[in-house]
């Protein structure tokens, strides 16, 4: 038998009524990792949406970039090279209360990071669909989640851009030092 409503914790789901809180939670399920565990990788496709009770989890992209590089050596001999540079960056760090994994709640459900814990984590795993159709069935509730997840897609969207902007700061700065 599930905890008792322990969706209540979840910032998204904080201003459902306690019976919606309940229904939420009786159609979820917790699970625990460990640190290291990857829930979910980039370019996958999930039907669940994920919201952290205990620990930490990092979402992370991998960052590709190519580089035309030129290498002089005497006048007439100029090399030049592309080179390929690859990096996970963590984009976010989800903490307890936050939600992530929202893109299987819409209708394009391919996943654009990876999720990995950071620190040993308990797990609300809520099935997308169930949870959709509740929503449909729930204007009013439908919308106030809506508004949540506008507000967590638009500071994510923000710390993503800032991330990618000073990680390319990085890559730049040191192909010019090569």
């Amino acid at each position: 038998m599930p905890e008792q409503n322990f969706i209540r914790n979840l910032f998204i789901f904080s201003s459902f009524p306690p019976e919606k809180q309940m229904e939420i939670s009786n159609f979820s399920s917790i699970r625990e990792f460990d640190v290291e565990d990857v829930i979910f990788e980039e370019g996958n496709t999930k039907n669940n949406i994920y919201g952290i009770i205990d620990g930490e989890v990092e979402l992370r992209i991998k960052f590709r970039d190519k580089i035309f590089k030129t290498v002089s050596g005497f006048e007439e001999a100029i090399q030049t090279k592309i080179k390929t540079v690859e990096q996970d960056v963590v984009v976010e760090v989800i903490r307890s209360g936050e939600i992530f994994g929202w893109s299987s709640v819409l209708k394009q459900n391919v996943l654009t990071s990876t999720a990995k814990c950071f620190k040993p984590s308990r797990i609300v795993i809520t099935p997308a669909e169930k949870l959709k159709t509740m929503l449909n069935n729930d204007p009013e509730m439908g919308y106030t989640f809506m508004e949540g997840l506008c507000e967590i897609v638009s500071h994510r969207l923000k710390n993503r851009t800032d991330r990618l902007i000073e990680s390319w700061r990085k890559s730049f700065k040191t192909d010019m030092e090569d």
